[in-house]
C-alpha cells in the first residue's frame, strides 16, 4: 500500500496548472513568470510539486527555497546554485570536436579567477594591502555593487532603499545619509585598482565585468538557459520557492535584470515565484495563482 497523501485538485490549481502547460507549448505568447502565493499552509509548495511531477519527464526544472538551500543569498550565488541543478551534458555529438563553451560557466569562472587575484596578488609592490582587501572584499563579495549603484541615485525614498536591500547598502556604506558618497568612493577605487591591477589594465571588457558583474553574468545566465533547453530538447523550469525569504537585492535582481533585461520571454523558460502574498509589480506580463 501507497503512504502517499492524496492531492485534492481545486479548480484554481487545475487553472494554474493548464496555464502553465500552455506556457510551455508557446512561450513566446504566454507568461514568463508564475506566482503562486497564499498564506501559510495553503499548498504553495505542494502545488510545485504537482507541477513538477506532472512535467518530469518533458522538462529540466532547476528548484530552490529560500531558507533551507544554503549559498543562495545572492543574485551571483543564486544563478550559480541553479545552474548546477541543471542537467550536465552527457557527452559530445560526432560533428563536435570540442564542446562550445558554456556563456555562463566560461565568464562566471573568469570573474571568480580575477576575483582571487584581485584579491591576493598587489597592484603595486610585493603585497596586498589592506585597503586593497577591504574594498575588494566589499564591492566584488556580496555580489551587489551594480545594485547599489543603481539604488545610490534613489536613497532619499524609504521604499526604495529598502527594496535595494537596507542591510546591504548600510553594510556598503555605514549610515544611510553617508552611502551614496561612500558607495561613489568605491566604485572610484575599484575602477583605479582595475585600470592599474596586472591582472585587469590592459583588458577594458573584463574591468566591465569586475565593477559591474551583475548584467553581464545574468545575460550570459539567460543565454546558458537558452542553450541548454536547444541542446537538450526540454524547457527549463526555475522555481524560487518561499519566495518571501529572499533577500531584497534578489528581488530587485529578478524584475530588474533577468526579466526585464534579457530575452527569455521568447524561450522555453520559464519561472515560477512560490511564497506568501507576492504582488507582481514586476513590468512585465505574469500570471498569479493564489
Amino acid at each position: 500500500m501507497s503512504n502517499q497523501i492524496p492531492y485534492i485538485y481545486r479548480q484554481q490549481a487545475k487553472d494554474f496548472l493548464a496555464k502553465f502547460a500552455k506556457a510551455l507549448e508557446s512561450p513566446e505568447s504566454n507568461p514568463l513568470l508564475f506566482q503562486v502565493y497564499g498564506f501559510g499552509g495553503v499548498g504553495k509548495t505542494t502545488l510545485t510539486k504537482k507541477l513538477k511531477e506532472m512535467h518530469e519527464s518533458q522538462v529540466d526544472f532547476a528548484d530552490v527555497s529560500f531558507g533551507l538551500t544554503p549559498g543562495i543569498e545572492t543574485p551571483l550565488k543564486l544563478m550559480e546554485k541553479l545552474y548546477e541543478l541543471l542537467p550536465k551534458p552527457t557527452g559530445l555529438l560526432r560533428r563536435e570536436i570540442l564542446p562550445k563553451p558554456d556563456p555562463f560557466t566560461s565568464l562566471y569562472e573568469q570573474y571568480h579567477k580575477t576575483f582571487y587575484k584581485l584579491k591576493t596578488e598587489p597592484a603595486q609592490g610585493k603585497s596586498v594591502d589592506i585597503e586593497q582587501q577591504n574594498t575588494v572584499k566589499d564591492w566584488l563579495e556580496l555580489g551587489t555593487g551594480t545594485l547599489l549603484a543603481t539604488g545610490a541615485a534613489y536613497l532619499g525614498d524609504a521604499g526604495t532603499a529598502l527594496s535595494l536591500g537596507l542591510d546591504t547598502v548600510v553594510k556598503a556604506g555605514g549610515m544611510l545619509s553617508d552611502a551614496p558618497q561612500a558607495i561613489k568612493s568605491s566604485k572610484e577605487w575599484m575602477q583605479e585598482l582595475l585600470q592599474q591591477h596586472p591582472a585587469t589594465k590592459n583588458d577594458k571588457e573584463l574591468q566591465e565585468l569586475m565593477l559591474e558583474p551583475i548584467p553581464k553574468l545574468t545575460h550570459a545566465f539567460a543565454q546558458g538557459l537558452i542553450e541548454k533547453s536547444h541542446k537538450h530538447n526540454h524547457p527549463i523550469v526555475l522555481i524560487l520557492d518561499t519566495y518571501e525569504k529572499a533577500p531584497p537585492n534578489i528581488d530587485t535582481w529578478l524584475w530588474q535584470y533577468l526579466l526585464e533585461d534579457t530575452t527569455l520571454k521568447s524561450y522555453s523558460v520559464r519561472i515560477v515565484v512560490a511564497g506568501r502574498l507576492i504582488s507582481c509589480t514586476w513590468k512585465y506580463e505574469c500570471q498569479n495563482h493564489n
